[in-house]
Parts: structure tokens; sequence; C-alpha cells
């Protein structure tokens, strides 16, 4: 994939600045670097807005010092890196301004920190990070539990969707890039084995659970030939359960330190109230999170 163009968002909490220092340094050091702040200024109650200044008021007081933070921070990053680096100042909604400002500056890859979900609302509506990865045109890394450096251990779970293709592209070149090694996942749905242990006996629900798992693994194997793997390069696993608890099992147990993963969610609905096999992972993965859109930018 390409990382010639990355936009950041700088929200200037500290897992934010987090994420912009470990993108800009260890995982794209060459591109052309945007940090972006948005500034979004709540509207008052109406029995208290004669307390606050105008909202236009409020975003010039806030544009000027989130100016000098961000280019504070710019200056660091160019220092430490051999892409460009310049800066942009929006207000707006964040989720809107950033996609905005990735599509202005023609940008490969959008990065966001991850912030500990706060609850009640939020979990219904969804955070700005959430509503990139579910609206964003162009790839989304999530950044958490940041690695010491570049990512080594790439997982790549894949479900036999139309993003499979794409998932493995990138897992396979960003290996390349950072000297990483693959290792690619299935996970067999759960629902149909319990079905099946529920209308036969235990010896006849374990052949099939065998049969699964051999006739996934061959898959698989496939799947990574098509993709351009060498005999060796990648490690192949099949596992039985729920797809995204698995996902971060497996990231978990093979000291994963980056997820690249489809998503599919359209609308309010499917991405937040539902939620989504992506929504699941990147609340509990261990490590940053590429995700992949199903549309092109």
């Amino acid at each position: 994939m390409k990382l010639e163009r990355m936009v950041v968002a700088v929200d200037f909490m500290e897992p934010g600045l987090e994420a912009a220092r470990w993108a800009a340094i260890h995982f794209a050091p060459d591109s052309a670097l945007r940090l972006v702040h948005v500034i979004h200024v709540p509207t008052p109650p109406f029995f208290l807005r004669g307390l606050y200044p105008s909202p236009d008021e409020l975003v010039e007081m806030a544009e000027e010092g989130a100016r000098t933070r961000l280019e504070e921070l710019a200056r660091d990053l160019r220092r430490a890196r051999r892409g460009s680096v310049d800066t942009d100042v929006r207000s707006g909604q964040p989720h809107e301004e950033i996609e905005a400002a990735a599509r202005e500056h023609a940008a490969d890859l959008i990065v966001v920190g991850h912030h500990a979900p706060r609850g009640g609302v939020w979990e219904v509506l969804g955070t700005t990070a959430e509503r990139l990865i579910h609206g964003s045109g162009v790839p989304v890394l999530l950044v958490d539990h940041l690695p010491g450096g570049s990512p080594d251990q790439i997982l790549a779970p894949i479900d036999g969707g139309e993003l499979d293709a794409r998932i493995l592209e990138a897992a396979r070149e960003l290996a390349g890039r950072f000297g990483a090694t693959v290792t690619a996942l299935h996970v067999l749905p759960m629902p149909l084995h319990e079905h099946v242990r529920v209308v036969s006996s235990a010896e006849k629900a374990d052949e099939v659970d065998r049969d699964a798992r051999r006739g996934a693994q061959g898959w698989l194997a496939e799947r990574l030939e098509e993709a351009g793997f060498t005999e060796g390069s990648v490690e192949a696993l099949v596992a039985l359960g729920d797809p995204a608890f698995e996902i971060v099992v497996t990231a978990t147990r093979h000291a994963s330190t980056l997820i690249i993963m489809g998503t599919r969610g359209e609308g309010l609905l499917a991405r937040s109230l539902f939620g989504s096999v992506a929504n699941g992972v990147f609340r509990s993965a261990p490590c940053p999170v590429l995700t992949i859109p199903a549309r092109a930018a």
C-alpha cells in the first residue's frame, strides 16, 4: 500500500500526541505528513448562551493556541523524520474535517489515537475514531498500545470477503517495508458448529470440526499463494469462535504489533448501535489496528 501522504489527527491529548509521534517516525517516516487539529465548539444550552462568547469568538480564541501547539509538534517531528511536515487547524465536526483534510491532501492514510470508551451516549453515537473507520474512503490506522518501533509482527484476519485481497496485499507490502513476519487468520463461525453439535453425536461433531478446519486451512493456503506469499513467509491459522474475540486473542498470543483488517459498516446504526467485528477488535486490540475500507477513496 502507498504511504506517500499521511494525515494525522491531533487533539493534544496524550494518546493523540503519542500516535502522531509513532506514526510519523516509525510507520511512515518518508511520507508527506499533515498534522490536523479540529476545533469543535459545542453549543451551550439556550439558557446559558448569554454567559459564553459566541461560537465564532470561541473558535477564534482557540485557533491561536492550537496553531502554536501544532507548530511546536511539527518542529519536533521535522527533526526526527525524513519526510515533510505541515499543519492544518480547522473548525467543525472532527470526523468530517479530518476526512476533508485527507481528501485535500490526497492522503493514503489517516492516523488517529485511540481513547478509552466514554460510555453512555458515546457508546451509541460512536467516537471520532469509529466514525472515521466506518466512513473514510482511505485506510485508517488506529494507534494504541504503541510498539517500541516499527511493526514486526503483523496479523491479517480474512473472512472470504471482497477485502481479503487488499488486506493480504497490505500485509505483504508492509512486512517487506518493516521486515516483519505475517500471520494470516481465518475464524470459522461458531453458530454453524453449535448447530452441528446439537443435532449430531459428539463423535460426528468432532469429525465435522476437523473437516471444517482442514478445508479452511486449504482455502487459506490458496488465498495466501494468490496474494504472492511464498512458502515459509507467512503463518496460516484457523480458529473457531467469535471473530473479534479470536482476533484479539491471536494478536495477544502472537505479540502482534499491527493488525490489518477490513471494515464494511455503513450508516450510524450499522457502525455503532449494532457494532461490528472491527469495533470489537479496536476496542480491545493489544496493538495498532489498520483498517482497510470497502470503498475506494
